[in-house]
């Protein structure tokens, strides 16, 4: 499993998890920990969105699991040594403390959620793109194009984060 889909896959468990879906009986405690277990070790593969992202589902997981060995107990929680993951993944990128971190954070978190041809064409035009403002506005308009229920949370946060830190 390549690291993104590490990240996805925790990240959709924790979301199953916090809607009280019980993980652990579904997939079962082993591929909980083997999964968990190759979070760690390709922590170090993952951009900045991804380990925040894999980090804030291993805490979900690993909260749910605590005092009840039927569903998630796994023996190894994963550990960070970055900062306190953000309380919700999309988050990262509008309750940055600065428009250029914001953009970067929001620009990897878009781009890795499209598919693949769409994502070709969104790096082509950002390779294009000439100031952060062009940057937030191709950013914008990929995301106000997009329709789709899965991404919705994502493209929220991305306008909300363009309001607050894009040049007008």
């Amino acid at each position: 499993m390549t690291a993104s889909r590490v990240s996805r896959t925790l990240q959709a468990w924790a979301r199953l998890a916090e809607s009280g879906v019980k993980v652990g009986s579904i997939v079962g405690n082993p591929a909980l920990d083997a999964v968990t277990k190759r979070a760690l070790a390709v922590s170090d593969q993952m951009n900045d969105v991804e380990a925040d992202t894999t980090q804030w589902a291993c805490d979900i997981l690993s909260a749910l699991a605590v005092g009840d060995d039927d569903d998630l107990a796994h023996d190894e929680p994963m550990t960070s040594t970055r900062d306190a993951p953000p309380p919700a993944v999309v988050s990262t990128y509008s309750d940055a403390a600065e428009p250029a971190l914001a953009l970067a954070a929001a620009r990897e978190r878009w781009t890795s959620v499209l598919p693949k041809v769409a994502r070709a064409k969104f790096e082509s035009a950002l390779a294009a793109a000439a100031t952060p403002d062009a940057e937030w506005g191709l950013l914008v308009a990929s995301a106000g194009a997009d329709k789709t229920k899965v991404r919705a949370a994502d493209r929220e946060a991305i306008m909300e984060a363009a309001v607050r830190f894009r040049d007008v």
